[in-house]
């Protein structure tokens, strides 16, 4: 069974369900594939992903926005719900954000660790730095170009993405004689 429809009963109602309704749509261009456990990559006449380099790039470029935008309201949704009261007497309500920035309102201490500039910018100086570009960056100029010359917009949702994933693959395949 995969792991979406594990988690799509338990998350019912939430944006997570958005969230795995476009990694269903992701799984759905390769039934079965990559993230359904006990799987492998095939490739049929309707199913376009094959799991190679450049389909994971594209998949990155259709994808990810929409999946770093989710994840986004998630993580709001959740820092901003209230807690409700329990009678467990270590488990306090409120608002998750409110009861991090203002840990004495809920007889607590505060739990950050100052670090110095110098410790921040050591760590900075062994880290690479995260592109905004998600994929390859040669993919992610084709992409663009393709999108430019065909009127092609950015995807709001998972339908979309995949729209646009079959527009920019078939470009590519064609462009590349395959």
């Amino acid at each position: 069974m995969c792991w979406f429809e594990k988690c799509n009963g338990i998350l019912e109602g939430t944006t997570w369900l958005t969230f795995l309704e476009q990694v269903h749509k992701i799984n759905e261009l390769n039934v079965g594939g990559g993230i359904c456990e006990g799987s492998t990559y095939r490739s049929t006449e309707d199913q376009v992903f094959s799991g190679n380099e450049l389909d994971k790039h594209l998949v990155r470029f259709c994808f990810m926005a929409l999946i770093q935008a989710e994840l986004d309201l998630a993580v709001s949704m959740w820092d901003n719900h209230t807690i409700r009261p329990s009678s467990n007497s270590n488990s306090p309500s409120g608002q998750p954000r409110q009861m991090f920035n203002h840990p004495s309102l809920w007889n607590t201490r505060d739990y950050l660790c100052p670090v110095s500039g110098r410790d921040i910018d050591a760590c900075l100086a062994e880290v690479e730095p995260r592109s905004s570009i998600c994929c390859h960056a040669n993919v992610y100029d084709i992409c663009i170009n393709i999108m430019r010359e065909n009127n092609l917009v950015p995807p709001f949702n998972a339908d979309e993405a995949v729209v646009l994933y079959r527009r920019l693959r078939a470009n590519i395949d064609t462009d590349l004689n395959i």
